[in-house]
């Protein structure tokens, strides 16, 4: 029998693929592609707040800025000036205090003129200011009779200025004529009140 002698080669066919350092494997495009985004929204970030941080300094600094100007500004004034400037301020304000609260009653006067009945006469007359600005006015009279201080007491009434209407003290008057009484109402700050005055004049022209 004849023996047959094969011969074994071990050279592969094909090149052998270099193996890189390390036995590594050729990475995924796409990790790559997160790898540079994430790298650049990084960066982004950094740049946006170094910017926010410098912006914050030039603010603080224009704003120290101001306030030193105002401070020098301040300090050259010149005293006499000041002192000038505080007490015509405190003038003004006791000028408008006085104006606001100067009571003119020549309207109440004319209103009760227009108002009072003919056969009804003023023996006294007074009025009160209160808190709120208004007038307690009482008034000492006599009137012709009776009906004469109810038709009197529905007149004021009809005004819009007046108030809590109230005749007390009805007597007979002198020598039994007519009938003596006490009157006392409310007289609203709106008719006594010069700056009140002064604004309706205003209003008219």
């Amino acid at each position: 029998m004849t023996e047959q002698n094969f011969k074994t080669s071990f050279i592969p066919s094909k090149p052998i693929q270099p193996i890189k350092k390390g036995g590594d494997l050729p990475h995924d495009r796409g990790s790559s592609i997160l790898t540079i985004i994430s790298t650049v929204i990084f960066l982004s970030v950094l740049v946006i707040s170094g910017g926010v941080y410098v912006y914050k300094i030039s603010l603080d600094s224009k704003v120290k800025e101001q306030f030193e100007r105002i401070k020098q500004i301040e300090a050259n004034l010149e005293p006499p000036f000041v002192k000038d400037a505080t007490r015509m301020n405190s003038k003004i304000k006791n000028i408008k205090f006085l104006f606001e609260n100067h009571v003119a009653p020549s309207q109440m006067i004319a209103l009760l003129e227009r108002a009072t009945r003919a056969t009804l006469q003023f023996n006294s007359f007074s009025y009160k200011r209160d808190a709120d600005g208004s007038a307690l006015v009482t008034i000492n009279g006599q009137a012709r009779g009776f009906e004469t201080i109810v038709l009197q007491s529905d007149s004021y009434s009809q005004t819009k200025f007046m108030k809590d209407i109230l005749f007390t003290g009805l007597q007979p008057g002198d020598q039994d004529r007519g009938v003596r009484f006490n009157l006392t109402t409310i007289v609203d700050r709106a008719l006594i009140s010069y700056k009140e005055k002064v604004a309706q004049q205003q209003t008219n022209n």
